[in-house]
């Protein structure tokens, strides 16, 4: 839709739009367009404890729009201060505030797990949840090789983002992360 519509390639579009307004000079998601130097290895990590390096790199153009973009902590960093901004870093703006009253309100239910320690809902790509009194938004992803999440404390104005280059059924990146953001918040300690 955004190519037919912008005229130009989803991955121009990202490019212009978003990833070069915020200053994210080293993220792409266009593999050809990565420093070599800087691109890690995807790794698996096995229920043994075992570590190996994955036998395929994950990418596969037509999965842009879910997948593949490739990023350094530091430009994930902007990504998280654009967002807790609601759209706008540094006085260049990505997307309307108004927009994140729509992204940040649940449209559905996710089933859980019996004794799930948390009620999860879905926004417009956001996974979404109160805890311990803290409204919490995040997104992640896997591949083969590698995991991310991202969660942000809009009301608290913290974000936390994990990436990390090993896939797992050993450890959920989604719990660690929100460890991680319970420190922050001094709810652990």
């Amino acid at each position: 839709m955004i190519a037919k519509t912008s005229g130009m390639s989803f991955e121009d579009y990202v490019q212009r739009n978003i990833l070069a307004p915020l200053g994210m000079k080293h993220s792409t998601l266009l593999i050809r367009n990565v420093n070599a130097q800087q691109l890690v290895t995807p790794h698996v990590c096995h229920k043994s404890g075992e570590v190996t390096v994955s036998s395929v790199f994950p990418y596969n153009r037509p999965h842009a729009p879910s997948s593949t973009l490739y990023s350094t902590v530091e430009d994930m960093n902007l990504w998280a201060l654009a967002n807790l901004n609601r759209g706008e870093l540094d006085g260049r703006r990505i997307l309307q505030a108004s927009s994140y009253d729509l992204l940040w309100t649940p449209q559905v239910d996710v089933p859980e797990p019996p004794n799930a320690p948390y009620k999860v809902k879905v926004g417009l790509s956001w996974f979404l949840l109160e805890h311990r009194g803290h409204r919490l938004v995040g997104h992640g992803g896997s591949d083969r090789g590698f995991q991310t999440f991202l969660v942000l404390a809009p009301d608290d104005g913290v974000a936390v983002v994990m990436m990390i280059n090993c896939s797992s059924d050993a450890f959920n990146i989604d719990s660690l992360t929100l460890k991680i953001m319970n420190l922050v918040l001094g709810l652990e300690g």
